[in-house]
């Protein structure tokens, strides 16, 4: 390992005494992984000099030292930049985390606005209704609602609502909204969020592969 640590810094002292000042400006095209090198090398000599002069396995320097090591584990990322193939995998699927926040936003309003349905006509039922506590324990309120709902949309369990006696017989209107919305939140969204994320990577790769 520490082989490994020794080749890697000659590299980067190769590449900073070629680039010299041009090393880490922004207007390199290379500074993000420069940066990178630089980042990891410095957590490798520092676990190296730490094992060499620290002695001391408990406190906070034990802590910092077993931390140091872990960051380590960031040194397979190296291997994308050396791999065409799954640089472009990841350089699409970084590009696609813009359109996963929208859809994850579109989702989270799609949530909230159910929530306040379920609260506002099945959340809130009087005592004497026969499932009023099942309906109470999992739309009692917008959080609960949410939870409830992102749950259904992520793994849809309808059995569970079916198991009630009765419950969706005895409330048509929730059977409806409940297959409603697993059609709609839990394969529809599901399905645009892969779609945009296979469209998102498709492109880029391609205008990188053009590049």
């Amino acid at each position: 390992e520490n082989i490994f640590l020794m080749v890697f810094f000659s590299e980067l002292l190769m590449k900073a005494g070629t680039q010299g000042t041009h090393f880490l400006p922004c207007g390199n095209a290379d500074i993000v992984w420069n940066s990178f090198d630089l980042l990891i090398i410095s957590l490798g000599l520092i676990d190296l000099f730490m094992t060499i002069f620290i002695h001391t396995s408990s406190g906070s320097t034990a802590t910092l030292f077993r931390i140091i090591r872990l960051l380590r584990i960031m040194r397979l990322f190296r291997l994308v930049k050396f791999l065409k193939q799954l640089y472009l995998l990841a350089f699409g699927f970084v590009e696609a985390v813009q359109a996963i926040f929208w859809v994850t936003v579109l989702m989270s309003i799609v949530l909230y606005v159910c929530s306040i349905v379920m609260v506002r006509t099945v959340g809130r039922l009087d005592k004497e209704e026969p499932h009023a506590q099942f309906l109470h324990a999992h739309f009692q309120d917008i959080r609960t609602s949410m939870m409830t709902l992102f749950v259904l949309m992520s793994s849809p369990n309808l059995p569970q609502y079916i198991e009630q006696d009765d419950l969706l017989w005895d409330h048509p209107m929730l059977l409806f909204f409940l297959i409603g919305f697993i059609i709609l939140g839990s394969f529809g969204l599901i399905a645009v969020l892969n779609g945009v994320i296979s469209e998102g990577m498709f492109d880029k790769n391609q205008l990188r592969l053009e590049e």
